[in-house]
């Protein structure tokens, strides 16, 4: 057998089929996710008084919307979380807060988690548009070593490309006068908690 056989229009069987339906919907899917995702981007760095706006990511590989940080006289710290389906707004007043500090936040197991499983749905994804022109039934016009090869070197390709462009978080850690804490993970450096905590003290004793 070929590793590279003759295509064929003739016979479409439900392994052809539901690879390509697979291929179709998850391309459908990504492209509405992504554009969602890519307008809040844009509107919620349009919005005013913002003193930074990340990018959180699921698993910490995959873009899930946006969050906010905007200054306010009324609120002080006002946090906006946009995601795709739904929006959470917390405000952090400077007379609740006894302190905000900073630290960093490195690779963990939810990073090599998150790069092997989308980088794997990616690749299955993409395995399957050669059944365009092959039946993808492991007969005699289906070149399975070369979709096989496809589809597990990609994997490893994407996986590594995610695990090297995830960018270091910083995280703010608020501690607030009744005892309790929260933590706020942004994508950027130590100074993005410093701009913070001076920002919380101008609101505080005014301009």
């Amino acid at each position: 057998m070929s590793a590279w056989p003759a295509g064929t229009w003739s016979e479409w069987p439900g392994s052809r089929i539901g690879g390509l339906v697979f291929c179709l919907i998850f391309i459908v899917i990504l492209l509405i996710y992504f554009i969602r995702v890519a307008r809040l981007r844009k509107a919620g760095k349009a919005l005013p008084n913002v003193l930074l706006t990340t990018t959180p990511k699921a698993w910490k590989t995959v873009p899930t919307g946006i969050d906010v940080v905007q200054s306010s006289r009324e609120t002080g710290i006002l946090v906006t979380k946009y995601r795709a389906f739904s929006n959470t707004t917390q405000s952090l007043k400077p007379t609740e807060i006894q302190n905000l500090d900073g630290g960093h936040f490195t690779f963990s197991c939810c990073n090599v988690c998150g790069a092997i499983l989308f980088s794997l749905v990616i690749s299955l994804a993409v395995h399957f548009i050669p059944c365009l022109w092959w039946t993808c039934d492991w007969g005699e016009h289906d070149g399975q070593g070369v979709r096989g090869a496809i589809w597990f070197i990609l994997w490893g390709v994407l996986a590594v490309v995610f695990l090297c462009c995830i960018p270091r978080e910083s995280a703010a850690v608020v501690s607030f006068k009744d005892g309790s804490h929260a933590a706020y993970k942004l994508a950027g450096d130590s100074g993005t908690c410093e701009k913070i905590q001076g920002e919380l003290q101008r609101v505080e004793v005014g301009p």
